[in-house]
């Protein structure tokens, strides 16, 4: 945790050539940390809103699921992830299904169109296995 405390600051200048999985990578891994630090949140999230066109299916869950790991209830950032999934909610797998129904009940996060996604992929999926 020191560690992350001492690099974030130095990677927030350079967060602007970051891809959108870079972006989810180190979001997923300060939460795993369990270490909010706010300006790199903030970058990762003014990022991510600027890019956020380039997101796969899988990098989108990430990114929700960590800033709700973190209880950091970005609107802006949880608008455009929700906006940005439901072109995609065909791609996602369970897990990532899974990791934005408790990211969105987690942060009392209502996006219904996307609720509606999760639960009919879910059942997609669920009948198919």
């Amino acid at each position: 945790v020191p560690l992350l405390h001492a690099i974030a600051p130095a990677a927030i200048p350079s967060i602007r050539a970051w891809d959108a999985q870079n972006l989810a990578n180190i979001a997923w891994a300060v939460a795993k940390c369990s270490v909010p630090h706010a300006p790199l949140l903030a970058a990762i999230s003014a990022q991510a809103m600027r890019t956020i066109s380039e997101f796969k299916a899988l990098e989108l869950p990430i990114t929700l699921w960590a800033f709700a790991t973190m209880a950091v209830k970005d609107l802006p950032l949880f608008d455009a992830i929700s906006a940005a999934a439901m072109p995609l909610r065909d791609q996602f797998e369970m897990l990532d299904l899974s990791n934005m129904a408790w990211a969105l009940a987690s942060s009392s996060y209502n996006h219904g169109p996307l609720i509606d996604a999760i639960a009919a992929q879910s059942l997609v999926l669920l009948e198919s296995a």
